[in-house]
């Protein structure tokens, strides 16, 4: 019985060492934001050794792979040509809809207490439908006071407008790499 505890000992040690790499070889560049979004968002102080030996071997479970290898394919995968053809689509759907779906333009304008009302019931639904397993990981108390965190932070038009900026301006970056150095020349 001790050396089947000494053998999963090894391979979790063996799936850590695995996991802190990078595909290329280098720090786990992927995972350790998350880990730490995760630890913040949820307020585990001290438990951090534990739920990244957590996550680590769920994913592993579960994928088959580490989680740096899962999230680079996924990434991978939401920018691929069909993906983007998807989303180009969605797009062009949304913002010029089709006559014929009878699609009805209703403007209703809410009261600040509709607004009110509808805010604390969305908040309400979001905090009591959290997914199993992050109740499971982090407890329900923990899960339910990240989840009440991450909403109230999201609630913010500002911080909202900065983040997708952020996101957006990345993402150039990314898709676009001359432009970052065709402004470097103008600067």
């Amino acid at each position: 019985s001790e050396g089947k505890v000494d053998t999963e000992d090894e391979d979790l040690s063996g799936l850590m060492m695995e996991e802190s790499q990078d595909l290329d070889g280098g720090k786990d560049d992927i995972a350790e934001p998350l880990f730490a979004f995760l630890e913040e968002l949820c307020e585990l102080r001290g438990v951090s050794k534990w739920l990244r030996k957590t996550l680590i071997s769920f994913v592993q479970i579960t994928y088959g792979k580490t989680i740096n290898r899962h999230i680079h394919e996924t990434v991978s995968g939401m920018f691929s040509e069909s993906m983007m053809l998807y989303y180009l689509n969605t797009i062009k759907d949304n913002i010029w809809p089709i006559e014929d779906e009878g699609i009805e333009t209703q403007e209703k304008i809410d009261t600040e207490e509709d607004k009110l009302n509808i805010r604390a019931e969305a908040r309400e639904q979001f905090v009591n439908n959290l997914p199993v397993l992050l109740c499971t990981l982090v407890g329900q108390q923990n899960a339910r006071r990240g989840a009440d965190k991450l909403f109230t932070t999201l609630q913010h038009h500002a911080l909202n407008k900065n983040l997708f900026y952020t996101t957006f301006e990345v993402l150039l970056r990314e898709l676009f790499p001359e432009l970052q150095a065709h402004m470097e020349k103008k600067l």
